[in-house]
């Protein structure tokens, strides 16, 4: 069983894990993590330190105090201790961060990138502004644009103008195997591919009919990126970034709508990667590409199949259950 508090919780529910929620050290007077701790609950703790609150510091101290005197293994995360990230490490995933990187995360960062290592990025409309963060994606040709990408095109989109319904690359290995599967990207912003620093691919692309709007202000139409892949040799290795551009497109409730296309296109471009994805939750096993979805149905067969079940089936037993009433009632 695993125990965390609210945030943490709902992350892990969002992925299929069961948790059981606990409340922070001080939320309503509460000390239901440190008596867990005690009361023999819990045998591993993974501290995860905010570094930028003050509340989860003191916290922080209290947690693994507490794990000490009670005998459990802790492990603290943290970057900003740590003289590099680990040379085992085959690809980081920044998802959706609340707020920018520090100066020294961003320095591992760019040092583990530079000796050849990856990164999955998926940003949100809010993330925009997150400098350090942004300027690693600078260093391999890409920026973010402010703003709500809204598709124009009927075709574009399922239901509303921001519930981007993109077109996928379907030469670039990162996307090429999932690419006959629907993939929603809804409150996307857009990805600018600046120049030739790297070796840089659109992967998820509007129409030519889609815009941006940001604040009250509408930009000019014009196809957009919302999806990228950047690759660079290096004296170590080959260095590879995944950038994706919209943080509600690989929770549930949005990959649902696409019989969870999404996640094969998360899949896939973990493997481009690092040839191989592992998960230590469930075997991940690739699909067909042949495989039909419902979302692939365009607005004229859905009006066809509407017809068929709606008045056409209905018609034919309605006449068969008409004949045989017919033919009883002669005899």
């Amino acid at each position: 069983n695993i125990e965390a508090t609210a945030g943490t919780a709902a992350y892990l529910k969002q992925r299929g894990i069961r948790t059981h929620v606990l409340k922070k050290i001080g939320e309503d007077s509460s000390d239901e993590i440190v008596d867990s701790m005690r009361q023999g609950h819990i045998a591993y703790v993974i501290n995860t330190r905010n570094l930028h609150s003050m509340n989860a510091l003191s916290d922080g101290v209290k947690i693994r105090r507490a794990a000490t005197e009670n005998n459990i293994t802790l492990e603290s995360l943290r970057l900003d201790t740590a003289n590099a990230i680990p040379e085992d490490a085959s690809c980081i995933v920044i998802n959706s961060p609340e707020q920018d990187l520090s100066d020294s995360d961003t320095a591992l960062i760019r040092s583990y990138l530079a000796a050849g290592g990856n990164i999955m990025l998926i940003t949100g409309r809010t993330d925009t502004d997150h400098k350090n963060l942004l300027s690693l994606m600078s260093d391999y040709g890409m920026s973010a644009e402010a703003g709500i990408v809204y598709e124009g095109s009927l075709s574009g989109y399922k239901d509303q103008p921001y519930f981007l319904r993109p077109t996928a690359n379907s030469t670039h290995e990162a996307t090429s195997y999932a690419s006959s599967y629907t993939i929603y990207m809804p409150n996307s912003h857009g990805i600018t591919i600046a120049d030739d620093t790297a070796n840089v691919s659109a992967l998820l692309t509007t129409t030519g009919s889609a815009y941006v709007m940001n604040g009250d202000v509408k930009s000019e139409a014009g196809q957009r990126v919302v999806a990228a892949a950047a690759s660079k040799d290096t004296a170590d290795g080959t260095t590879q970034i995944v950038w994706y551009a919209s943080s509600d497109a690989f929770t549930d409730s949005v990959a649902s709508t696409a019989s969870y296309g999404n996640y094969y296109y998360l899949f896939y471009s973990l493997f481009w990667m690092n040839e191989t994805y592992e998960s230590n939750l469930a075997t991940v096993e690739g699909p067909s590409i042949n495989e039909p979805l419902l979302d692939g149905l365009t607005s004229s067969s859905v009006l066809i199949w509407s017809i068929i079940f709606v008045f056409v089936i209905p018609g034919i037993i309605l006449t068969i259950g008409l004949i045989v009433w017919i033919r009883r009632k002669k005899h």
